[in-house]
């Protein structure tokens, strides 16, 4: 009998096996060099602060604007930055939480220095092309067609793993009338301890959406340290068409001033 329907076909009297099984192994693949502990919403970011709504909401309400095309810049790139402290991952989450509500939120990142699976550069592209993968149906089978053909993609340059894996499919999505989620948030930067990997991520992330002219927004969420201000300020990234910075101050500290205050578990209305 058949091994398994569709598994292949006869023409003119030659037989082709598609092989069906390398898409599942190039998604199992990369399921396996992703960081689900690195998504927005994973289990241990359930009890995670949330802003209140009388104080961060200018900032929150910034972000969304820009996120809308509602400010007076067309930069694809937004650079939350501040002290230790200031809310920063605070409002990364928030504006995650509202994107995905509104079925505008591509893929997410969060890292930490604390957990050996997303504290290093590596697990970046992969967590966000599994993520894109998820979200976008219609971009998963060129992910995993990429994995398949060359599983050394996960072990190749950033640039390469970016261009392969995220921004060519989601080109030809574009290119065919396909919409798709736009927004992707990269919280803690700085706690990536891969410092070269620091200016990797935001060198390749900069000069590929020049390149691809994707209408894609990236907010990068991080302390102003040195790595990571000068690339934002040097090269393709001090363009002010490519990004817009937002500052956080001390006084927004949660634990050192009342006017900044979090509820645990009270959703964030927007």
């Amino acid at each position: 009998m058949f091994p398994e329907e569709g598994a292949f076909v006869i023409t003119g009297g030659n037989f082709f096996q598609n092989n069906y099984h390398e898409r599942r192994d190039g998604f199992n693949i990369l399921s396996a060099a992703a960081s689900p502990s690195a998504f927005f919403d994973a289990a241990h970011h359930a009890d995670f602060p949330r802003c209140h709504e009388n104080t961060q909401l200018a900032v929150v309400e910034k972000i969304i604007d820009w996120i809308e095309g509602k400010s007076d810049t067309e930069a694809s790139i937004m650079w939350l930055n501040g002290p230790a402290r200031s809310g920063k991952s605070t409002i990364s989450y928030t504006i995650s939480n509202i994107l995905h509500r509104r079925d505008a939120l591509l893929a997410t990142f969060f890292f930490s220095r604390m957990d050996s699976s997303r504290n290093h550069s590596r697990f970046l592209i992969p967590t966000l092309a599994y993520s894109i993968a998820v979200t976008c149906p219609g971009a998963r089978p060129m992910i995993e067609s990429v994995i398949s053909n060359d599983p050394t993609i996960l072990h190749q340059s950033p640039d390469n793993q970016l261009a392969r894996l995220i921004l060519d499919p989601l080109q030809r999505l574009q290119e065919a009338g396909i919409a798709y989620p736009h927004v992707i948030v990269i919280d803690g930067l700085d706690e990536c301890l891969d410092i070269s990997g620091q200016r990797a991520i935001l060198d390749g992330i900069s000069t590929m959406l020049a390149r691809y002219r994707l209408p894609l927004k990236v907010l990068v969420a991080s302390r102003s340290e040195l790595v990571i201000s000068s690339s934002f300020n040097t090269g393709t990234l001090c363009s002010n068409s490519i990004r817009q910075s937002l500052e956080l101050q001390r006084r927004f500290d949660a634990w050192e001033n009342p006017l900044f205050f979090f509820e645990s578990y009270e959703p964030f209305k927007y």
